[in-house]
């Protein structure tokens, strides 16, 4: 199965499991392409080895990666995190249109807004997407949707993605 995963989080970032989840698919025969922002979490400035830009593509342990434009911020203001959410948020569906072909979409929250940035490479690439909500309490209920059956999260209302407790639980 070729499966794009989407990330505003990535390697060498301390958030660990988008990379671990792309490592299992691929070792398990999947083709695996990441879309991620340029590596700034958690102190909010760019990793040694990276420059800021629209778009770069990489290989990091044998996955392709398509790292997209991010306002590099971590800090408290909340203009600096809004520019942060929003700029991904934005140039993360072009990462979409230019990655390879792929049967279905993975979708790594947080931030909730990368929800936005889902459904529109979604709705470009015509393929469907699985998400994780990491929400404490979260409820699911099945609900049909018009591509069969979909599950809806209530901590993120998504009525068009699968909502999982965990990547365990993807597609297998």
């Amino acid at each position: 199965m070729r499966i794009l995963i989407l990330s505003q989080y990535y390697w060498p970032e301390t958030d660990s499991k988008p990379s671990e989840l792309a490592q299992s698919l691929r070792a398990a025969g999947d083709e695996v392409t990441v879309i991620t922002g340029f590596p700034d979490y958690p102190s909010g400035r760019l990793y040694d080895g990276y420059s800021l830009g629209l778009l770069r593509r990489e290989s990091v342990d044998g996955i392709p990666v398509v790292r997209t434009f991010e306002y590099p911020y971590h800090g408290t203001r909340s203009l600096g995190r809004m520019a942060n959410y929003l700029s991904f948020l934005v140039s993360a569906p072009l990462g979409g249109l230019l990655a390879p072909k792929a049967d279905v979409m993975y979708v790594w929250h947080p931030p909730l807004t990368i929800g936005v940035a889902a459904w529109l490479i979604a709705r470009l690439r015509r393929i469907p997407s699985s998400t994780t909500c990491r929400t404490s309490g979260q409820r699911l209920r099945s609900s049909r949707a018009s591509s069969g059956l979909a599950w809806q999260c209530d901590a993120c209302r998504s009525s068009s993605a699968l909502c999982i407790g965990g990547p365990t639980t993807f597609l297998r």
